[in-house]
């Protein structure tokens, strides 16, 4: 038998399941896990799980990082160390592009406390950069480059904002870390020639249709990339490849 999300919520009765300490940084428990009508800590600042088994997997991450020394990340572009400040990401990066305009370089590194400065000693984890969101792809671990998607180009808090993650695990010495940087760039280029692109126009196509080349040109002889903007479909080698439509979805298809 399957139950709806309403009877699946109605299901759970707190009382049936287990209380644990809140995590501490450094210190152990201070009081055991044990059932929740049992647990003698402060319910208040307890945390609840469903069982024992997931109260004993928490604990084990818990004990894994306890006591173990703790790391910074800080960035550089160009050679030079991007400072941090008191916003939210902590790190805010400039848009510097490569030749190609839309390309750009960031690259993580080992810091003291100031994170201005770089550790004499660290983890022997890789330091890995990553996506969060954004319009970005990486290419790989200090270049990205600005791919457009869904969110289109007229959301002014999204279309070019790129959010990035360093990150780290622990080893038998260090704990692991994660630091994000936020970057903006400019949507309108104010620089360099104007081009224009051509884009034939497409026919109405069968239902059965799997894919469709898509055909656009730009008159300075760039590269022309495609995202979808809405609906069922993914681009793959300049071809528009349609996914399974669900009844009453439609598409938009634009050029970044």
């Amino acid at each position: 038998m399957s139950l709806s999300r309403s009877d699946t919520l109605k299901s759970i009765n707190p009382a049936m399941g287990w209380l644990m300490d809140r995590w501490h940084k450094d210190s152990l428990p201070q009081a055991s896990q044990a059932p929740y009508n049992s647990y003698k800590g402060d319910k208040r600042y307890a945390s609840w799980v469903f069982d024992k088994q997931m109260a004993d997997e928490t604990e084990k991450l818990y004990a894994s990082a306890r006591g173990k020394l703790s790391q910074h990340i800080g960035f550089m572009q160009n050679g030079e160390i991007v400072g941090p400040d008191k916003s939210h990401a902590s790190y805010n990066a400039r848009f510097i592009p490569l030749q190609d305009g839309i390309s750009f370089t960031i690259r993580a590194f080992f810091t003291d406390t100031t994170r201005l400065r770089p550790a004499g000693h660290f983890t022997k984890s890789p330091l890995l950069t990553d996506r969060i969101c954004g319009p970005v792809k990486k290419i790989n671990d200090t270049t990205f480059q600005i791919s457009f998607y869904r969110i289109g180009f007229n959301n002014p808090k999204r279309s070019n904002d790129i959010w990035l993650l360093a990150h780290s695990s622990s080893d038998s010495t260090y704990k692991s870390v994660v630091q994000q940087l936020d970057m903006r760039f400019p949507l309108q280029n104010s620089e360099g020639r104007e081009q224009r692109i051509v884009f034939p126009k497409i026919t109405d196509q069968a239902a059965s249709t799997k894919s469709i080349a898509l055909n656009a040109v730009s008159d300075a002889g760039l590269q022309v990339r495609y995202y979808v903007k809405e609906g069922p479909a993914v681009i793959n080698d300049n071809k528009i490849v349609f996914t399974k439509i669900p009844q009453g979805v439609d598409f938009r298809l634009e050029l970044p």
